[in-house]
């Protein structure tokens, strides 16, 4: 009895643990499973679908799908081709990943070599650091052909890793066929950098041009509704990324034009309002023109003034609201 139960546990965790084996639902790889086993209903939909897969890292999956593809699309030209593209980018995209594991390892043991430098130093004699500096350079000597191999490969798409592997390869010991071609290798990385640098510049300019003109709307429309301050600010903006734009220049002069009469009027009107010692009015007033203005001192000099006056006033109330001493009210 006990057997046989044993045996029907035993079946159970089996049938249980083949069930786990088949594809399982949701996103991932049950995902790419469905999409490589259904075909696509036609050669675009395909090619789509394996571009989605290759970008998302399933180069087997992508081909795969291609090559069902070809057999089910014979007479299409597109799915061919797109499976040829897929294999060179999957090609060179595992020599990228197989360099930059190169170069980790190349990057640890130079680190490494550097440490033991310093155990030599420290202790000059001790045969141990001498025996593991030897092992650990000719290790690193061995990746040099490899490191260069990097950085011919990727010195026109990969220019970052290029370089690394050039620092790596420029400590190593060379023979000199190599270390011509390090320096041959060194002037087309220059020239690659500065051509990648300057398509940056072209991309920062485009993309500041842009902003520009979005901001320069955005100040129009402002001073269309007479946001003043909203405009000036935009237009300050603008200033940080083209000091001397003429539209912007002229513009911030227009603007400048037309808030003067006002601000001089809400300056007289704050002048008024504080001889009639109506101080908290005045300080409002000039506040406002001061919005239109912020740098201006006299401006602010003329409501640090009344805020003066309004504080020693807030003061003397208190002393006359505060209640008299005990004993002090039958003297």
């Amino acid at each position: 009895m006990t057997r046989q139960y044993l045996g029907l546990v035993a079946l159970s965790l089996l049938v249980t643990a083949c069930s786990g084996l088949g594809p399982r639902q949701g996103t991932g790889p049950a995902t790419v499973a469905d999409r490589t086993q259904t075909l696509p209903t036609n050669a675009t939909l395909a090619v789509q679908d394996a571009r989605e897969l290759a970008d998302s890292g399933y180069w087997a999956d992508a081909i795969a799908l291609l090559d069902g593809a070809t057999h089910r699309f014979p007479n299409d030209a597109t799915v061919v081709e797109e499976r040829e593209k897929l294999v060179e980018r999957w090609a060179y995209e595992q020599r990228v990943i197989e360099d930059q594991i190169l170069v980790n390892d190349a990057e640890g043991l130079s680190e490494k070599l550097a440490l033991l430098e310093r155990l030599a130093i420290a202790e000059p004699g001790d045969l141990v650091v001498v025996s593991r500096r030897a092992y650990w350079n000719e290790a690193l000597a061995g990746k040099l052909e490899k490191l260069v191999a990097c950085c011919d490969t990727h010195v026109s798409k990969q220019p970052a890793l290029a370089r690394r592997c050039l620092s790596v390869a420029s400590e190593i010991s060379a023979p000199r066929a190599i270390s011509r071609q390090l320096t041959k290798i060194k002037e087309q990385l220059r020239e690659t950098e500065a051509r990648v640098a300057q398509r940056q510049r072209v991309a920062a300019e485009k993309q500041d041009q842009a902003r520009v003109t979005e901001l320069m709307e955005k100040a129009n429309s402002a001073l269309r509704q007479r946001e003043y301050r909203q405009a000036l600010d935009t237009l300050r903006q603008v200033a940080r990324l083209e000091p001397r734009n003429p539209e912007m220049l002229k513009l911030r002069r227009q603007i400048k034009r037309v808030i003067r009469p006002q601000i001089e009027a809400l300056v007289k009107r704050g002048d008024q309002l504080y001889l009639d010692e109506q101080l908290d009015a005045a300080v409002a007033t000039w506040r406002a023109a001061l919005n239109l203005r912020p740098h201006d001192e006299e401006i602010r000099a003329r409501i640090e003034r009344a805020q003066t006056v309004l504080s020693k006033l807030d003061e003397l109330r208190r002393e006359q609201n505060k209640p008299d001493k005990p004993g002090t009210a039958g003297e």
